[in-house]
């Protein structure tokens, strides 16, 4: 019989399990052992082993290390994606009940926990209820750490939930300063906190001020070694110093997919005790973590992407891109993206990822990342070198003289500002005929008895392009709002998206916060109404030759 896989890489590792981490450990620890009671925003890629380090820093056995009491010190774990609806008291209701469900493990806790239960059974919790209870906490000499993972699913920068999200945090900030401190929050982010919310208008000092930054990266080398040999402890295998050095050019030292590869091995190795196909595990091990990959490039910002696209093909303009865009330099080395070569400067952690680049970037190039790198003057790049088709080999193969699929614009609108509508659209249909835009779209093309939502969502997943027409009747209608806004903002932070808001008569739009954020059409925001529609046709007129250069044609 073979002997058991040691390897993990399904799911969080706990108790001896978990290698490594020692300086982030102690950090954490240092911050809510003392009397401040400080709190972390923990960061780091997904399945990078934020989950495992938050488990394994409320076991009895590391905390007792460091002076804390175990029988007075209440550690509440809650992953905040299972939090069913958003609202204050459902968090409230959901991590109170987790701390319920630890105290009644402890003796003499009856008080604390009846408390507890007229809150949750009570019509609505408030930050001032929290801060009672954290009195009566601290009156019976506990401390409470509360860990809360994948913070993003309560920050929501929607219209309708924005407000939310502002109380939540305001009502979390205050609770951490509150005196006596009992309370440390550790809170775990993909984005680093302060990317996270900066969006988030706040009164007085910013959420994310008051904690200590911990990110999560790639093992070292001494924790990658550390983790071979425990996992191979025990069983009959074991790994030569060339194999270990075969793992790390498939996975480098990401913990998950270094798992991930050493179990392709483990598993070769098991069956024949020979690992000399090195191609199948290779070939294993990609389809495994396939999945992962994408996550990694679906996260990248489109510099990024350049980036990790010029590395992949040993393009030399890889090396004044890495010179210029230190930002991006140093996020894909904090997410081990990229590594240093002792004889090639930077490069990417894993051949395998760089095959996977190779295979599918004609794929992986949306609307959206094409018409930025367009924008920024790097289309000839790609054109030259990233709209291929998957290679097998890894090699370059020449351009193919297929022709980019035009763009679909989107017209958003109240209908009390159909004659702008309409004057817009047939401005644009002029890009049309020129065949620089495939269709502009509005309401009007939907026909009689169809499912004009359906529709509309349809459209929007479609456009590469969004004009949204500005009014009173355009911010004040429920469906913009509430539909058509919340996903062409999606879109654009997350696709890329052409975004163009057009004023169209005035109205008091800088109140509203995203879109002053943004740049407004026609110049000085305005409005196309003026001067009885004198100059709309030259406005129009405008907007329709900026559209054509952003999407790449010379005026």
């Amino acid at each position: 019989m073979p002997p058991h896989n040691p390897f993990i890489f399904e799911s969080p590792v706990t108790g001896p399990h978990f290698i490594g981490r020692e300086r982030e450990v102690n950090l954490v620890l240092d911050r809510i052992s003392n009397h401040s009671r400080g709190s972390i925003a923990l960061a780091g890629e997904r399945r990078i082993g934020k989950t495992s380090l938050l488990h394994t820093i409320s076991s009895s056995d590391v905390i007792s290390r460091w002076n804390m009491d175990t029988a007075k010190s209440i550690f509440v774990y809650l992953d905040c994606g299972s939090i069913p609806r958003f609202s204050m008291s459902q968090f409230w209701q959901t991590v109170l009940r987790k701390l319920n469900q630890q105290l009644k493990r402890i003796a003499d806790t009856e008080s604390l926990r009846s408390t507890i239960a007229t809150l949750v059974n009570g019509p609505d919790i408030v930050t001032q209820d929290i801060e009672f209870l954290l009195d009566d906490l601290d009156e019976a000499g506990w401390v409470w750490v509360l860990s809360l993972d994948e913070f993003e699913w309560l920050i929501r920068l929607d219209i309708e939930n924005e407000s939310l999200t502002r109380d939540l945090l305001g009502g979390l900030r205050a609770l951490m300063n509150h005196v006596p401190r009992v309370l440390s929050l550790i809170v775990a982010t993909r984005q680093p906190l302060h990317e996270l919310c900066q969006d988030i208008r706040c009164m007085g000092s910013p959420f994310y001020n008051s904690f200590v930054y911990v990110h999560l990266r790639p093992f070292q080398a001494d924790e990658a070694e550390r983790l071979l040999a425990q996992r191979l402890d025990g069983t009959s295998v074991w790994f030569t110093t060339e194999e270990r050095a075969f793992l790390y050019t498939l996975a480098g030292r990401h913990p998950l997919l270094l798992q991930a590869a050493a179990f392709c091995l483990f598993n070769a190795k098991a069956a024949d005790g020979d690992s000399s196909d090195l191609a199948s595990i290779r070939e294993q091990f990609a389809s495994l973590v396939g999945h992962q990959f994408e996550d990694l490039w679906r996260w990248s910002t489109p510099r990024e992407k350049l980036l990790l696209l010029a590395l992949a093909l040993d393009d030399p303009s890889s090396v004044g891109w890495l010179l210029r865009w230190a930002h991006e330099r140093e996020s894909l080395s904090l997410r081990g993206l990229i590594a240093e070569s002792k004889n090639q400067g930077l490069r990417l952690f894993s051949e395998v990822f760089r095959q996977w680049l190779l295979d599918n970037d004609y794929r992986l190039l949306d609307d959206g990342f094409k018409r930025w790198a367009k924008d920024k003057g790097h289309g000839q790049w790609l054109v030259e070198y990233a709209y291929l088709p998957p290679v097998s080999t890894g090699q370059v193969q020449p351009p193919q003289a297929t022709k980019p699929k035009a763009p679909v614009i989107f017209i958003s609108y109240s209908h009390q500002d159909r004659k702008y509508k309409d004057a817009l659209a047939q401005h644009l249909r002029v890009l049309q005929g020129s065949e620089l835009v495939e269709q502009v779209w509005d309401d009007a093309l939907i026909a009689a008895g169809e499912d004009w939502e359906m529709h509309i969502g349809q459209a929007i997943a479609k456009a590469q392009v969004a004009i949204f027409l500005i009014s009173a009747d355009a911010l004040n209608s429920d469906f913009i709002r509430r539909k058509e806004i919340p996903e062409l903002l999606r879109r654009r932070q997350e696709e890329g998206l052409l975004l163009m808001p057009v004023i169209t008569r005035p109205c008091a739009w800088k109140t509203v916060e995203w879109l002053r954020k943004l740049q407004v059409r026609p110049v000085e925001g305005k409005p196309l109404s003026r001067d009885a529609d004198r100059f709309l046709d030259e406005d129009l007129a405008a907007l329709a030759e900026e559209v054509a250069r952003l999407l790449g044609f010379n005026i």
